[in-house]
């Protein structure tokens, strides 16, 4: 299994509820910092809004976070932002909100400028990764490896795209960084799924802010209900906690949220709700 580059901070030795709940949207935002200056592009960091834009062609590398606007302020400070979008020709981006968003109406706001919901409210899960259940199953015809060459980083692109039935340029842009930044030198680590040799399942692990971070955690359908998801979970936590990870975290989608709960993870009373921009 080929090594992860080393996400931009060290894994944190203690987390206090509060501080664990911080760090599910921390880890987002850093691998989002990460992403744009390991690819070239603008990072943007103030304590009013941050945002960042980076070539590959999905809106998970063009974001707003972190917005502490004054209601006078928020209208200007959307358009502006568009704008500074546009004049670097984005065709898209996300403006991400959570629970700590100002002003509270944000979400309101960005919809009556034109920006469509994309994800609504996604609970943010934390948990310690030696306190979780270790014992559940995994099926035996199951192949899990991190992507190491292009033949298998086209493959999860494949797996990714079904799995959650995204157009495919979504899925080329993971294909489009990763080779751009080399294959074992990105800030995030790929993992790939095969049973009996067929590509069926698909995730990422990005370590940062302190915490190890699980994201697009994806099985192809006719791969679903046989466990698949969780032994990858289990996998993506086992490489995490030979970095030296004690924390793993999550937004978890409605289709996700059992399971997680049933691996020992824990909602912490944040959210994450993501607009989507597009350029007419």
């Amino acid at each position: 299994m080929s090594a992860i580059a080393p996400g931009p901070s060290e894994p944190a030795a203690e987390l206090g509820p509060a501080d664990l709940a911080a760090a599910v949207e921390a880890n987002v935002f850093a691998m989002l910092t990460a992403a744009a200056r390991a690819l070239g592009g603008e990072v943007e960091a103030g304590p009013r809004l941050s945002r960042c834009h980076a070539w590959p062609g999905s809106p998970i590398f063009k974001g707003v976070w972190g917005a502490r606007l004054a209601e006078a302020d928020a209208d200007e400070a959307i358009a502006e932002t568009v704008a500074w979008f546009q004049a670097r020709r984005a065709p898209f981006f996300f403006w991400w909100t959570g629970t700590e968003t100002q002003p509270a109406d944000l979400g309101a706001r960005l919809t009556t400028r034109g920006l469509s919901v994309f994800e609504e409210r996604a609970p943010a899960m934390a948990a310690e990764i030696d306190q979780l259940n270790w014992d559940q199953p995994r099926p035996a015809d199951l192949r899990l490896a991190s992507v190491d060459s292009e033949p298998d980083l086209r493959a999860w692109k494949q797996v990714f795209l079904e799995a959650f039935n995204i157009p495919e340029f979504a899925g080329q842009a993971w294909v489009d960084a990763t080779l751009a930044i080399g294959l074992g030198r990105t800030p995030w680590q790929l993992l790939l799924g095969s049973v009996n040799g067929e590509p069926a399942g698909c995730g990422l692990l990005f370590c940062g802010a302190g915490v190890a971070g699980l994201v697009g955690l994806g099985t192809r359908p006719a791969f679903r209900r046989r466990g698949l998801g969780s032994a990858m979970q289990l996998e993506r936590l086992r490489i995490a906690r030979q970095l030296g990870y004690r924390y793993a975290v999550l937004f978890a989608s409605e289709m996700g949220y059992s399971p997680y709960l049933k691996l020992g993870f824990r909602p912490t009373g944040r959210w994450v709700s993501r607009y989507l921009w597009r350029a007419g």
